[in-house]
């Protein structure tokens, strides 16, 4: 009963589904939902409540997901499928007929009497198949199938009712198919299949498991090069890797067949179990892969069982039962997704003067952050009575949109009637929506108070109003998207999910920082739900860089105060003659003179200096050692090179103040007042634990193992602390199991007051650091997600251990996104705990050298700043490929650029353009 998550890849075939047939459920209740004309409830209660019209009309256009057997013919079991649907639908009609002809009438006592004399009633013609009319026939359902199987292979196909338009848009979405495969070792067939006529033995009695995973990850990166091969993209640029980063990459052409992944899950001696994923295969290429890795392995293969156990987002437990394929199972297992309209109210765009901006991104943003359907968009001039008009016409039957969106006509202009319109027509409004726009825009630009936003709903339909600024409309969008689904639940009577969400919500810990702290459960072990069942989506809202900051520096109080001990006092060489020091008290009189050297009390008498420099020896000594008589080359003024006393640091005054930070100059001038101790606040303690099963640790003297890297996170994160003088704990390396990495976040928490880990905060299956955190230590997640690049995945995590409060940084995986992140949210966090007043590093305009692109997100690009010789602003240079693997981008880079997100107005930042730039090494002139 809840919706399901659909990955973006599979949006391509979800997208433009109304509905969806679907078999049994993986969860209690899962799918399980309510349409429009009837109740879903028992499986023999459902198909009583309709009338076989009803029920006629909600079979077209559906998808059937059902499971066909092994060596089984594909065109029987759709005979099958239409067969029983057929005998269910003609059952139904002639029960609405029986009751049509029924007419009751009252019978007295006396006349029933007469009747029992009269003999047996005629014969009824009411269940006649004249009486009845024409009813259905099995060639009135006909099975489009999506994903023909071979006669041997058994697995999970699709199929449309009467809707062949709809099984090639399925088609053309490219879906990945997953086939799990047993394999028999040690003979070959003619066919290649176990039941083919034997061609040759032959077997590997040496084969183990890790050679056979060792071929397959070569297979599977062959492929994967072949994949950019495809694209026309070199493994090596910016471009591959933006391009890995959006999913698997589909060829063009349906004849190139790629392998995406593949893995053997059982091995035994003569069997081996394997499973892959792949797109554009047949029979023959699958056959081929079999025999290409069985020669790798030096052994004959022949393929015992096929399964295809998933397409695209259908899995086994999507996949109906021909016996089970009835009509109130298929009815009872429905599920409709929100359909959704978007509205752009603009004059000029309307008249064609200009291009919808805002609109397209809305359509974007709902397919690639929900899985819904847009199923209308229009754009209209700033006219009431048209606006007024599409909004009745979409929240009324029979499109009765769940959800309708409005861009634009927000605004103070004269013609900006977009919220009157809203409201003549809203039954309800939604004050709350509103607020959190309103409120939430208002950290971003002041000018949003000029923005007059609606919502509310008309029947089962959810209105809200959106500025027509693309950059506000995205915005918005993210700001109400965490409650939309719950409001259509609620409008739709939906009261399964409602009642789950509300379950959900009374089971969660406690949560909090600056509106937005995530919610996880309180208890429990992680979910191991494998690399299938892993979410496709974070439930982590995004947050910018700012606002991420000022949660970890609102969660890093100053630590207690402890006292330290001064280096010492300062060395001096004492000197010839009136040295300085020198106790006894001297004095001159008119006429005479006296050597001093420098720092030396003046003698009485004395109220001017001279340098030796301009004097002439007029008389010595006969031993030539003292001077008798000198004559002086200046005219003296008085107090001339004469300090007083107390004029560097007077009595009573402040030699340092409160948060100063204790540098060389610092500790000279406590040297100098004789303060040999004082209160500082104390310097935190950092504990590094990186995460992975990958990692080796680079003091092992050992040869990097195969599918291995060397851990250097922890070396450059350790030298960044040190260079700015923060003690560090290295708490080890942590694979990715829920109990080992438990284990070592203890060890990280007792050593230190914050904790860093590197990796395990992604979206992969075997990314549990947020689950442990909440499960087993009851942390607080203030964010997961900011929006930024690199360092998306940031996480930032408080919890009570041991008595005292300790902070969790979790940083990304790859070295420049740790890097990145260390500057931006470790470094300040170390600096406002030891007391620093201003712990953000400084930032400078900087010219950029060259032309840039854009990212959607904004970016931290790595730099090179100098001064050139008369010049105001430092130009920058960047330090090449800014992909998060390459740790060389850092290198010789002294500060990041600050880029802003792409906008449809501005793709790329021209040379000579002025950005803010971060500091973060040692400047160049």
């Amino acid at each position: 009963a809840e919706p399901l998550s659909l990955s973006a890849p599979n949006h391509g075939l979800l997208a433009f589904l109304g509905r969806v047939w679907l078999g049994h459920c993986a969860r209690p209740g899962g799918l399980c939902m309510a349409m429009a004309g009837f109740t879903a409830g028992t499986a023999g209660t459902a198909a009583k409540a309709l009338r076989a019209r009803q029920a006629w009309h909600m079979l077209q256009g559906g998808v059937l997901c059902f499971f066909k057997p092994n060596q089984c013919p594909l065109p029987a079991l759709q005979d099958q499928i239409s067969r029983q649907l057929t005998q269910e639908l003609n059952r139904i009609h002639a029960q609405d007929q029986w009751h049509a002809y029924q007419h009751p009438t009252a019978v007295t006592a006396d006349f029933a009497t007469d009747l029992d004399q009269l003999g047996p009633a005629p014969p009824s013609y009411q269940r006649h198949p004249l009486a009845l009319g024409a009813g259905f026939e099995p060639s009135d359902l006909f099975l489009h199938v999506v994903n023909p199987l071979p006669h041997r292979v058994g697995g999970v196909v699709l199929s449309t009712i009467n809707h062949a338009a709809l099984a090639h848009q399925i088609e053309r979405a490219q879906c990945i198919r997953t086939y799990r495969v047993e394999v028999q070792l040690g003979r070959g067939t003619r066919t290649g299949f176990a039941d083919g006529p034997v061609q040759e033995r032959s077997r590997n009695p040496f084969l183990r498991r890790s050679q056979v995973d060792r071929i397959l990850a070569t297979i599977q990166s062959n492929y994967q090069r072949d994949a950019f091969d495809f694209a026309q993209v070199r493994l090596d640029s910016q471009a591959a890797y933006e391009l890995a980063a959006r999913g698997p990459i589909r060829p063009q052409m349906d004849s190139h067949a790629l392998i995406y992944h593949c893995k053997c899950v059982q091995f035994e001696d003569s069997r081996m179990e394997l499973e892959f994923s792949c797109i554009n295969e047949d029979e023959d290429f699958i056959l081929g892969f079999i025999q290409d890795l069985s020669l790798k392995l030096k052994t004959n293969a022949t393929i015992h069982r096929m399964r295809c156990i998933r397409y695209g987002f259908f899995t086994l437990d999507h996949a109906l039962l021909v016996k089970h394929a009835t009509l109130s199972h298929v009815l009872t297992h429905t599920w409709i997704m929100p359909k959704v309209g978007i509205l752009t109210v603009s004059d000029s765009v309307s008249q064609g003067q200009s291009v919808d901006r805002s609109g397209p991104i809305l359509k974007d943003l709902v397919q690639d952050n929900a899985d819904w359907t847009v199923m209308e968009q229009k754009c209209l001039p700033d006219e009431n009575d048209q606006i007024q008009a599409c909004l009745l016409a979409w929240s009324s039957p029979p499109l009765g949109l769940d959800l309708i969106l409005t861009t634009g006509g927000t605004g103070f202009g004269p013609r900006d009637v977009t919220p009157e319109a809203t409201e003549a027509i809203l039954e309800k409004k939604a004050p709350g929506l509103v607020h959190r726009m309103m409120s939430q825009s208002l950290e971003v630009t002041p000018m949003a108070m000029l923005s007059r936003l609606s919502a509310g709903s008309r029947g089962q339909s959810l209105i809200i109003n959106f500025p027509g600024s693309p950059k506000a409309c995205r915005q918005c969008f993210r700001f109400v998207l965490p409650a939309l689904g719950h409001a259509m639940d609620l409008l739709s009577g939906r009261i399964d999910q409602v009642r789950q969400l509300h379950g959900q919500m009374h089971g969660l810990a406690t949560v909090s920082g600056c509106g937005h702290a995530c919610a996880k459960p309180a208890n429990g072990p992680p979910e191991s739900t494998g690399v299938v069942g892993r979410p496709r989506k974070s439930p982590y809202p995004m947050i910018e860089v700012s606002q991420a900051q000022a949660l970890v520096m609102a969660n890093c109080a100053v630590l207690e105060v402890v006292e330290i001990a001064s280096d010492g006092k300062g060395k001096r060489k004492v000197i010839g003659g009136i040295t300085a020091g020198a106790q006894e008290e001297a004095s001159i009189s008119p006429g005479r003179c006296m050597r001093i050297n420098t720092g030396a009390p003046i003698p009485k008498g004395a109220d001017a200096v001279v340098q030796v420099e301009d004097t002439l020896l007029s008389q010595a000594s006969a031993d030539g050692e003292e001077e008798l008589e000198i004559e002086i080359l200046t005219m003296p003024q008085i107090g001339q090179d004469i300090r007083p006393i107390g004029s560097d640091i007077q009595s009573g005054s402040t030699v340092l103040n409160k948060y100063a930070v204790l540098s060389a100059a610092e500790r000279g001038l406590l040297a100098t007042v004789g303060v040999t101790r004082v209160q500082t606040f104390r310097n935190p303690v950092v504990s590094l634990l990186s995460t992975g099963n990958e990692l080796q640790d680079p003091s092992d003297r050992q040869p990097l193992k195969p599918g291995f890297i060397r851990d250097s996170n922890k070396s450059t994160l350790t030298a960044l602390l040190r260079e700015h003088r923060f003690e560090c704990f290295d708490a080890g390396i942590a694979i990715d199991d829920p109990e080992v990495l438990e284990a070592k976040l203890k060890l990280a928490l007792e050593h230190g007051d914050i904790v860093v880990t590197t990796g395990s905060v992604s979206m992969g299956d075997r990314d549990i650091l947020r689950q442990v955190l909440v499960s087993k230590f009851g942390a607080q997640i203030h964010f997961a997600r900011v929006n930024m690049k690199p360092g998306k995945p940031t996480t930032f995590a408080t919890l009570e251990y041991l008595g005292k409060t300790k902070r969790v940084l979790g940083l990304p995986g790859n070295p420049v996104s740790a890097t990145v992140t260390a500057q931006l949210y470790l470094l300040p966090a170390c600096r406002q705990m030891a007391g620093y007043l201003n712990p953000v590093p400084a930032t400078v305009r900087a010219q950029l050298s060259q032309d840039l692109p854009l990212d959607p997100r904004p970016e931290y690009h790595r730099a090179v700043i100098r001064w050139d010789r008369g010049q105001a602003v430092a130009m920058a240079s960047t330090t090449g490929n800014q992909i998060s693997s390459r740790l060389l981008s850092l290198h010789a880079a002294n500060a990041l650029l600050m880029f802003p997100m792409r906008s449809e107005e501005r793709n790329t930042l021209k040379a000579g353009e002025e950005v803010d730039a971060l500091i973060i090494g040692q400047l160049i002139a």
